[in-house]
């Protein structure tokens, strides 16, 4: 196995996961845009209902395995409580947001969206 002439610092190693995260933000966005939108190509489309429950039943068998594979199943209960079901409900409110203006607006409006979303947060925060 050849080997890179010069290590990869830890900051090179991040910026490449923030980059491969993001390219799976994007091919993720795509893929529920072209299952959402009605055109003359994909006159079926799924609702936003519909896509919502595809991704969970998929998150739901992830998470179980991630939480299996770490031995987290006795720590279950902490997730019953009140603050975590109130971040749980906003968290659906914005899925389902994002998925209907997925559905909505041109995908180029959405990326600039988003990327735009760290700015308004700082400023937010500031």
């Amino acid at each position: 196995m050849p080997t890179l002439p010069l290590p990869i610092s830890a900051n090179v190693r991040a910026s490449l996961y923030m980059m491969l995260s993001m390219m799976g933000f994007t091919v993720n966005d795509l893929f529920i845009k072209s299952l959402g939108s009605a055109s003359a190509d994909n006159p079926e489309h799924l609702s936003v209902g519909q896509i919502m429950a595809i991704r969970g039943a998929m998150l739901f068998i992830i998470i179980s395995l991630l939480i299996w594979q770490q031995h987290l199943f006795p720590r279950i209960r902490e997730l019953f409580s009140r603050i975590i079901f109130f971040r749980s409900a906003m968290e659906v409110c914005a899925t389902l947001t994002f998925l209907t203006a997925l559905q909505l607006l041109p995908f180029a409006t959405i990326a600039a969206i988003l990327q735009s979303l760290p700015l308004a947060v700082a400023v937010g925060a500031a």
